[in-house]
């Protein structure tokens, strides 16, 4: 098994494209290397990336992107962040975005496995101290009301 230090240093190449690209120098030239990063890394490379950018730059990957206000900064936190977390910041803006979208919902806690599910609903209680099924029933009605996929 890799050290941390080796698995770090595998990373540190992608770690200084994502810091340049993130810290206001955004060019067509730089944002090549980035997008390939967002688009061909597996999940746990992602998760890597995360842990060598912080221990590079002393920050949180994560929390700079959230900070960002670009489409694209949003698609690259979503794509970096743990699946059931992604979930339910999605089922989040689903649910208390411009509007109610229904499809978006459906597709999170009807398309998944229940112990996705599960978990997708235990990120949503850490992160918004709210349970997903009341804040679901709570923004829905009629049918959608009746869905019984989180159960």
């Amino acid at each position: 098994m890799a050290s941390s230090r080796g698995v770090a240093k595998r990373y540190e190449a992608d770690c200084r494209h994502l810091n340049h690209f993130f810290s206001g120098n955004a060019s067509p030239i730089n944002a090549r290397p980035v997008v390939e990063i967002f688009t061909a890394r597996s999940s746990q490379e992602m998760k890597q990336i995360c842990r060598a950018y912080s221990g590079m730059y002393r920050q949180d990957l994560l929390q700079l992107l959230s900070q960002q206000k670009t489409t694209f900064a949003r698609v690259a936190y979503l794509r970096a962040s743990e699946p059931c977390v992604r979930d339910a910041d999605i089922a989040r803006d689903a649910l208390f975005g411009r509007q109610l979208d229904a499809d978006v919902l459906i597709e999170v806690v009807c398309a998944r496995p229940s112990a996705e599910v599960a978990l997708i609903k235990q990120a949503y209680q850490a992160r918004y101290s709210s349970s997903l099924e009341r804040d679901v029933s709570s923004r829905t009605s009629g049918s959608l009301n009746e869905v019984s996929c989180m159960h």
